[in-house]
């Protein structure tokens, strides 16, 4: 391609040249025509010079940009993406690049440039292997300490003068655009070199205007293109040969892309001082272009972010991992809080150096409320056996919140950790109860648990008068006491009765319609189902005694008493349902 557009420029030359020629011979002739035939002669050689001129500017705009596309690419790859000192050189170029868009600073004039006065320094070479970036025949390296090659080190004294007078004779550690300040790398400071000599085309060749136009936005949209593939694509570990991307290279970059954004205004003001109404249209590219830039220091700064997400992962690990119940050897803030402190610290540290307070606010709060959100889901998971766990949990709180709430220039995170702590609850584990095999009976134990059924039974108080025995009644038939083992058939099924033949109230107790008689044991006896039993010694054996209760009563007739079998009822002994009770 680039061998037809050479053959096309050396033919629109030799072209240009041989017309010139026969005008020329022919002058004579030509100041004898009259006005129709001179207005005919005119208006051809005039249309044969510009579409010669089209033709050249076309082959000339695409020669220049190209040029200039590839040292921007070359040097946003090599960058170290390291702060560098702000030439004067190069700061008055900035200067330059502002004040264009009220006037057309005679700096940027072709014909300043031959004026031994003028303070411009000589515009950047066409090609890359250009002197524009060597110095003593040595190519520059981005990021280097030696000074820009736009004021090297035999700098005309004109040049010096106009440094000294406006007060900027030493290199500068912040690049300055309308008092704000910031932080530059060797390739931003080169680029902006290259976008003022877009700027002396459309002030030197204003038919060029409109294809500059479209040459400096692509010009522009490269770099950061560029600055996202070695930064946030990590492309510069390759390129470069970094060995990682750090909060810094970010830092950095965002920097680089706040010049622009601060830039563009400009430029597109200076392009509509030179366009027509009707063209004017074009100028909505610069405004995607300021989005575009703003869009990927969002994306710079949400990386920030992710940074500090990624290593609180990390942390949460080790705190997954501590036990509670172990006291920290030395004392002190357990390991994951001291390094979660110390690098959020020195996040905020490196954002408060080179970007401005309102992104750093904003990242340390995103940051702050992430610590907040995910930690608190992790302390609220753990089980604290112990006041002194709870403390220690609490300590980690507290010396989060205190070394944060120092940080400068940022509001100070909520307490929200310290309140889940404060109302965390200790849970005791108590151990598991041992087995009754293994614990001893007390003793008469028996006879403590039949006294407390009798409790249970709600039984009502009785007001039923003693009886009066008949002298004619035998008496053991009220007070039954039977050999310790009875014979069942021996057991009469006919309730005792009195001498007049109402039948005997059972004994320490008295029975009513739906309710349930409960004796209480006689003479150091265990009474059940009617059967009295002596009492016996009792072994580590016993785990436990049933007593059978029956509560079942026949509507319209009075309970049967426990103690004596039913007469309509099996005289052996009845169990509806067992009462486990331990020792």
């Amino acid at each position: 391609m680039s061998f037809y557009n050479d053959i096309l420029s050396s033919a629109g030359e030799l072209a240009n040249a041989r017309a010139a020629k026969v005008i020329t011979v022919r002058a004579d002739q030509h100041t004898a025509l009259d006005l129709h035939s001179f207005w005919t002669l005119f208006n051809a050689a005039w249309d044969f010079v510009v579409q010669s001129e089209s033709v050249s500017r076309k082959h000339s705009c695409k020669t220049f940009h190209q040029a200039r596309l590839s040292q921007s690419a070359k040097l946003v790859e090599d960058e170290q993406w390291n702060p560098v000192e702000v030439p004067p050189a190069i700061q008055h170029l900035v200067n330059l690049l502002v004040d264009a868009s009220f006037h057309d600073p005679p700096e940027f004039k072709l014909s300043a440039l031959s004026d031994p006065t003028s303070p411009l320094p000589p515009p950047s070479p066409l090609l890359p292997n250009s002197p524009a970036l060597q110095v003593n025949g040595a190519p520059i390296q981005p990021s280097s300490p030696v000074p820009s090659p736009l004021m090297p080190p035999n700098t005309p004294k004109h040049l010096q003068a106009d440094s000294k007078r406006r007060g900027s004779h030493t290199p500068g550690k912040h690049l300055k655009i309308e008092e704000r300040n910031f932080f530059a790398v060797s390739a931003t400071l080169e680029v902006l070199a290259l976008l003022s000599d877009y700027m002396r085309v459309i002030v030197n060749l204003p038919s060029l205007v409109t294809d500059t136009m479209s040459r400096i936005i692509e010009l522009l949209k490269a770099f950061n293109s560029r600055t996202c593939q070695v930064v946030l694509g990590a492309g510069a570990m390759r390129s470069a040969g970094l060995k990682n991307i750090t909060a810094k290279h970010l830092a950095l970059a965002s920097q680089s892309l706040s010049i622009m954004i601060s830039l563009v205004p400009y430029v597109r003001e200076t392009f509509r001082r030179h366009l027509s109404q009707k063209q004017a249209v074009m100028l909505v590219e610069f405004d995607k272009l300021k989005r575009d830039y703003q869009e990927h220091q969002n994306e710079i700064h949400a990386k920030l972010i992710a940074i500090m997400g990624d290593r609180l992962s990390a942390h949460i690990r080790t705190l997954q991992a501590v036990r509670w119940d172990i006291a920290k050897q030395g004392g002190g803030v357990n390991d994951y809080m001291e390094l979660l402190v110390k690098e959020t610290v020195t996040l905020h540290k490196v954002l408060s150096r080179y970007l401005s307070l309102s992104i750093v606010e904003y990242v340390m709060t995103q940051v702050f409320a992430a610590i907040n959100h995910r930690l608190s889901e992790e302390y609220a998971g753990i089980d604290l056996p112990s006041q002194e766990s709870k403390e220690r949990l609490l300590a980690d709180a507290k010396f989060l919140h205190e070394k944060l709430s120092a940080l400068k220039n940022v509001r100070a995170p909520t307490a929200m950790l310290t309140i889940v702590v404060q109302e965390k609850r200790i849970e005791h584990k108590s151990p598991p109860p041992a087995p009754a095999l293994n614990a001893a009976p007390a003793p008469h134990s028996r006879f403590s648990t039949i006294f407390s059924r009798t409790e249970t039974l709600k039984v009502p108080p009785t007001t039923t008068p003693a009886p009066t025995f008949s002298p004619s009644v035998n008496s053991e038939k009220a007070l039954p006491v039977l050999s310790p083992s009875p014979d069942p058939s021996s057991i009469s099924p006919t309730p005792p009765v009195f001498s007049d033949g109402t039948p005997t109230p059972p004994v320490n107790g008295h029975t009513s319609e739906g309710e349930t008689a409960v004796s209480l044991p006689l003479n150091d006896a265990v009474v059940a189902d009617g059967l009295v039993e002596e009492p016996q010694q009792m072994d580590d054996a016993d785990e436990s005694l049933a007593v059978p209760v029956k509560e079942e009563a026949q509507s319209g007739s009075r309970a049967a008493s426990p103690l004596l079998p039913s007469p309509s009822e099996d005289p052996q002994p009845q169990q509806t349902g067992d009462m486990h009770l331990g020792p």
